[in-house]
């Protein structure tokens, strides 16, 4: 069995090869919010590829499709 470290509130996952392909998710409240923007990370103090976790599939499809996440 594989475990995980618990999740930081407000983290930013993707789970490459899958079926969310190379989508990064801000994930909060039990909604996954797709980045789409590159800017996204530096209006909300996040560094890119530091603040990414590689998550299993079944975790990310866990969370809620939500909108996209906001710019600032």
């Amino acid at each position: 069995m594989t475990t995980h470290s618990p999740l930081p509130v407000g983290a930013i996952l993707r789970s490459p090869q899958s079926v969310f392909g190379d989508r990064v998710y801000f994930v909060t409240r039990g909604h996954r919010h797709w980045i789409r923007d590159g800017r996204w990370f530096a209006q909300h103090d996040r560094r890119w590829p530091e603040d990414v976790r590689d998550v299993p599939v079944e975790l990310l499809a866990s969370f809620l499709p939500g909108g996209p996440a906001p710019l600032a």
